[in-house]
């Protein structure tokens, strides 16, 4: 009945008719508590009534997940596309697309001609091309590599290598078809054996009598001094008199493709005979050597292939640990819970939680990227779950100490405290976790996107299933012992004819609430007493708020210190194998061309940005389609004339473009290791000019730039053993690709030489039907024959550069690359129109970017989850005070969390950045429910709110917390980097958070958690409430008006339906 009303002094009483109000009149002031229950919730009296038949529907619920994916798997449908192999952490951004356009430009054959040679048929010959490279790191922390001794030692190893029969006879490299020797290990050691005494007698040295001087030669003699490098530390010295260094290597080549053992191997199974090899053969046979080898020489190696399968057997001993703290979770909540039931189905419900979240995220949500970081959100959710269990365990408990009236009441009055504290946390962490949705990086916001989901479909599985397997214990288990950690209870077990049923299963909680003790746990007690009196002692919490000052300070200090990490992400800890080996390849030795250290810049003309338009949002391997510029043409003399002006500009640039530019300057020439195709192209036909009247004279040759039908038909005329001129089309212009086809086949010889080397891979050309057509004369044994007449496709000047690619950050190199945008962007605009479109492109460009925005987004990402906390704290707790008091403790977890990251020695990298995802959502758990509680006490003043807070909650956050961190303390024993750095943010985050929870932010609301309603939104929605339903300030609910006159008259009694209305 509503709007019922009565008039009672100067206001008005508005008489509200609820179940409530049709009880009973109140009969003396201490009424039972019984008396004034709300009707239990309809989910609640179901789950009461029919306890056994709601938890085999919420059961054959989340089985049903298990079936669909099921279904889905053997249907073949994408539901579980695992990628461990790639961390999709790509940007469709001019930097990658340009670059992809370069990498792939010879993807499609038909598009672009190869050129023969009658060396380069790659590979016509075994094992003539080079599959891996197995590198042998010598490392002397306190010596040096360049004595006698120690270059002998180094001698016999590479010799206990080089011998392996299997090594010579089946794997080995070889340089020629007609030379069936092993290719020799590179080494130092080649300077000194006799492999280039041709060069120079002083190479002629195996005894290691003048180790100075050698290496000094090696470093004047032009053929040799670019490789010198490879084998020398950064801190390497060499003169004539001495020569130091501490660490060297040696690679030792294996050839690809294998002879054949059965016929119609693929190549696949070949390299897999060239990787067991390497794994069963050579490693151990390096262990041996290793152990053997006398201090302080230190040996490590590492090859591709055997890095490789190595990574996914460590990875599979790693995850071993994951299941340690799998293991850990379950017992831990068994023990808390002593219940093996309880704790079963409490740990199956996240296992089919996250079955739920993959089927919604393949299937609904459409993403085709799972990786390590979607995999191990299974034990991020284990300790959020592990949370909410204890949030409902603990409620549950709690609410045993009260008197209820039915079974269905407590479990009504569980349900409200628990689910909505549980909703906020939940609403909270799965927010910070979507924040990351927002990333352009796949790698991350598919992740947040996984997690947020996982959050959300994991609330719904415990607040639906979880209470009818407590109900389920309660009735059927608890007064049963079962083996393991429980406790027995000392009650009568319930005999047959006591089971619930329908009838009575609300009532048995009353004869419980009788025989039961009323204690509180130990851990309830602690915290509502000696540390209450602890953290609100007049004295204590000032030094404890100055405590945590000095330590939010200190962390803030070192946050100021955070920088960039410019090197890739690494896989393994540095006091591994190949931990070692990656960092004295990339931190110890010195950067090298032939390493792939420098980074190399294109000037690239003929191609337009890769096309990504097909590609679909998650899918990983995706290129796109290859855009070539129909426009590019370098047939016009303007064309010509001014790319040999670019190319004469670059080699001969100032000092200062040079540094601006870093463009790296060669030790011999003394000018920029400029690879420009246009000048030695313009040299080599020069040469042939003088050679062309020889064999046809009285025709005028002039093979000088522009190269036009002026200059080239003439030339074509006194070469007819090649070109057909009669048979050229009317049409046909493309004279400039005829003397650069002339000069890439070395006149037809088809012979490698320097320029094919250097050149070859910058310069592409395609057939132009009709106008392409075989050179007169046929070369036998080639599977094609040359052409001529073809299309310039694409062209490219190559600029090696003194950046590091190991070295350099995105604060650093995104400068430089803007440096090379300006450059290249003026030289375009003073091109003819066919050359206007070029573009700069480096593959180390894309790198800079991605790491810009990882450290961007992981610091957006913070900031974003700590904005979108805010206004859910202040709904959770209905009072902006203590919701800018919850939301000021989480900034400071976050200050501390990040500032571990110096203090580890670690930089803002690849897989710091992910990481730092992960903070906000894991850290507002706790605080969540500690300011929740304090404001769902009945208390007024600050330290009965805080007392009740920590009363009801504190255990349930202590245990949430152990229970993370003690899985995150498994993850800290794995040899792959990802693990160790991962269970080191997860204790972090959760142990900040535990510590400035029921530290920092119960003291604090211990002197300034608001009083009574001050900053509460409750009055102001009432307000609001009131206004929008006519009513007056005065006006008071017909229940507390009920309430005040029985307080002054027990024995009066109301008759709704005949109030006045």
């Amino acid at each position: 009945m509503n709007g019922i009303s009565s008039s009672k002094g100067n206001g008005n009483v508005i008489w509200e008719s609820t179940e409530d109000n049709m009880h009973a009149p109140m009969k003396d002031d201490h009424m039972d508590e019984t008396q004034r229950e709300d009707t239990p919730l309809a989910f609640c009296r179901i789950v009461a009534n029919y306890p056994r038949a709601s938890f085999v529907v919420a059961l054959c619920g989340h089985l049903s997940f298990v079936l669909i994916l099921v279904i889905l798997i053997v249907a073949g449908q994408p539901v579980f596309p695992v990628n461990f192999q790639t961390m999709p952490l790509t940007l469709d951004i001019p930097e990658r697309l340009r670059w992809l356009a370069w990498e792939l430009r010879n993807e499609d054959r038909s598009a672009v001609i190869r050129r023969w040679t009658t060396d380069s048929i790659e590979p016509w010959w075994t094992r003539g091309r080079v599959v891996d490279r197995l590198e042998l790191f010598y490392d002397f922390p306190d010596g040096n590599v360049f004595t006698p001794d120690n270059l002998k030692r180094i001698e016999s190893i590479e010799t206990e290598i080089f011998k392996q029969v299997d090594y010579q006879k089946i794997y080995c490299h070889y340089r020629a078809p007609s030379i069936s020797n092993c290719s020799k290990a590179m080494s130092i050691l080649r300077y000194f054996d006799g492999t280039y005494s041709d060069i120079n007698p002083i190479f002629n040295d195996p005894s290691f009598s003048n180790i100075p001087m050698v290496l000094s030669t090696v470093q004047s003699t032009p053929e040799l001094a670019s490789g010198l490098d490879y084998y020398l530390s950064k801190n390497a010295r060499i003169s004539n008199t001495s020569a130091y260094s501490d660490v060297t290597r040696s690679g030792f080549l294996f050839g690809f493709p294998l002879e054949a053992v059965t016929p119609g191997e693929s190549e696949d199974q070949m390299r897999t005979r060239i990787e067991q090899f390497i794994v069963n053969t050579i490693q151990p046979r390096l262990h041996e050597l290793r152990d053997t080898t006398a201090k302080p020489m230190r040996l490590v190696y590492i090859s591709l292939l055997g890095w490789v399968h190595d990574t996914s057997v460590q990875a599979l001993y790693d995850m071993m640990f994951a299941i340690g703290s799998f293991v850990f979770i379950f017992c831990f909540i068994w023990v808390q819970t002593r219940s093996l039931w309880v704790t079963g189905w409490a740990v199956f419900s996240v296992l089919t939680s996250f079955v739920c979240t993959i089927i919604v995220y393949t299937m609904v949500l459409r993403f085709r990227y799972v990786g390590y970081f979607h995999m191990i959100s299974i034990y991020i959710i284990l300790g959020i779950g592990a949370d909410d269990f204890f949030v409902f365990v603990n409620t549950w408990q709690a609410t045993g100490l009260e008197n209820h009236s039915s079974l269905a009441h407590r479990l009504s009055v569980c349900y409200k405290r628990a689910a909505g504290t549980m909703f906020f946390t939940s609403l909270t962490t799965s927010m910070a976790f979507f924040s990351s949705g927002f990333s352009p990086l796949l790698g991350i916001n598919s992740f947040g996107i996984f997690a947020g989901t996982l959050v959300a479909v994991n609330y719904v599985s415990v607040i639906v299933f979880f209470p009818t397997v407590v109900c389920m214990h309660h009735i059927y288990f608890e007064k049963t012992c079962c083996c393991g950690p429980c406790i027995c209870s000392n009650k009568k077990e319930t005999s047959s004819d006591e089971k619930p049923t329908k009838s009575s299963t609300t009532n048995l909680i009353l004869e419980d609430n009788k025989e039961r003790e009323k204690k509180a746990h130990p851990v309830v007690r602690f915290f509502a007493g000696p540390y209450f009196r602890f953290i609100t002692h007049p004295v204590i919490r000032w030094v404890i708020l100055a405590v945590f000052g000095v330590i939010i300070a200190v962390f803030a200090y070192f946050v100021s210190t955070l920088e960039p990490d410019s090197e890739m992400f690494k896989i393994y800890r540095v006091e591994t194998n190949y931990g070692r080996a990656d960092y004295l390849a990339n931190d110890v030795m010195q950067p090298t061309q032939e390493s792939g250290d420098y980074v190399d810049v294109y000037l690239v003309w003929g191609l337009k940005q890769r096309d990504v338009s097909g590609c679909a949002f998650s899918e990983v391997n995706c290129d796109g389609k290859q855009v070539w510029n129909d426009g590019f043409d370098m047939n016009t003399p303007p064309a010509q004339l001014a790319m040999n002006r670019l190319c004469e500009g670059l080699i001969n640039m100032n000092q200062s473009d040079v540094e601006r530019l870093h463009i790296r300057i060669n030790s011999i020439t003394n000018k920029p290791e400029i690879s420009c195709f246009i000048l030695p192209f313009q040299e080599f036909l020069l040469n042939e000019e003088k050679l062309v009247p020889t064999l046809a004279p009285g025709l005028p040759q002039d093979l000088r730039f522009p190269l036009t039908e002026k200059n080239m038909l003439p030339f074509m005329l006194a070469n007819p053993h090649l070109y057909d001129v009669q048979g050229l089309e009317k049409d046909f212009y493309r004279y400039y690709e005829i003397g650069l086809s002339y000069w890439m086949s070395n006149a037809y010889q088809l012979n490698i030489t320097k320029d094919y080397l250097t050149y070859n891979e910058l310069i592409g050309e395609a057939n132009d039907p009709p106008h392409t057509r075989p050179i007169a004369f046929n070369i036998p044994g080639l599977p094609q024959q040359p052409i001529y007449g073809t299309k310039l496709r694409y062209v490219a000047i190559r600029i090696n550069t003194t950046m590091s690619a190991s070295g350099v950050g995105y604060a650093e190199g995104i400068p430089i690359m803007e440096d090379w945008e300006k450059y290249t962007q003026t030289q375009m605009s003073q091109m003819p129109a066919h050359l206007r479109d070029g573009f700069q492109t480096s593959s180390f460009w894309h790198w800079l970017r991605m790491q810009e925005s990882l450290v961007t987004n992981a610091l957006t990402g913070i900031m974003i989850g700590i904005s979108i906390a805010f206004p859910i704290l202040v709904l959770a707790t209905m009072n902006i005070l203590v919701g800018l008091c919850a939301t000021l403790n989480l900034v400071c977890i976050t200050v501390c969390v990040v500032g571990v990251i110096p203090m580890a020695g670690w930089k803002l990298g690849v897989l710091v950045s992910m990481n730092l995802c992960l903070v906000v959502g894991l850290s507002v758990d706790y605080v969540v429910h500690l300011a929740e509680a304090y404001h769902l006490s009945k208390q007024k003043d600050r330290l009965g709110r805080l007392k009740d807070a920590l009363e009801s909650i504190a255990i349930s956050i202590l245990w949430g917390a152990c229970t993370t961190l003690g899985a995150a303390v498994f993850m800290c024993f794995g040899q792959i980097h990802f693990f160790l750095q991962f269970g080191i943010f997860m204790f972090s985050t959760i142990g900040f958070s535990l510590i400035f929870s029921l530290g920092f932010f119960a003291t604090f609301l211990g002197i300034f958690g608001p009083e009574n309603d001050t900053g509460s939104l409750i009055p102001v929605g009432q307000a609001f409430r009131n206004w929008a339903s006519g009513r007056k300030e005065s006006d008071i609910e017909w229940t507390e008006y009920k309430r005040a006159v029985s307080a002054k008259d027990p024995k009066a009694d109301y008759d709704v339906d005949n109030t006045h209305m």
